[in-house]
């Protein structure tokens, strides 16, 4: 009974970690983009919610969150260059939100966040590059 046991966890524990990825690239491409925004949206307002922890004045930061011009014309030119190199068939769009650590992730339908790294000292400059 025991052995049953291991040998079922050991099939799930395998399927996940090396079938579900393999099955997910074959699918991914079958989505429809409008199946992947709505996908995209319900993603980003759970992950705005787990990510925004408000501030001090009650007000919500990710959406106070205000971004200088500067900072708004660096992240622009930063994503039309990610953008250029993926060759993606949807554009990009990426919102910022006020955390204490950087960070950045992306969700489906084309829609990324990231933190603010200003107050780490990172510029736009500073980002690791892919070495040739």
């Amino acid at each position: 009974m025991v052995a049953w046991s291991l040998a079922a966890t050991a099939s799930l524990v395998l399927g996940a970690v090396f079938g579900v990825p393999a099955l997910a690239d074959r699918i991914a491409p079958l989505v429809p983009l409008r199946v992947e925004r709505l996908l995209g949206e319900a993603v980003n307002t759970q992950a705005r919610k787990m990510l925004d922890k408000g501030s001090a004045n009650g007000r919500s930061s990710a959406a106070a969150t205000v971004v200088r011009p500067k900072g708004r014309a660096a992240l622009v030119k930063l994503m039309g260059k990610l953008e250029a190199a993926a060759g993606l068939p949807i554009p990009l769009d990426t919102k910022v939100v006020r955390r204490s650590e950087a960070n950045a992730i992306a969700l489906p339908g084309g829609t990324s966040m990231c933190s603010r790294a200003g107050r780490q000292g990172r510029t736009p400059t500073s980002l690791p590059r892919r070495r040739p």
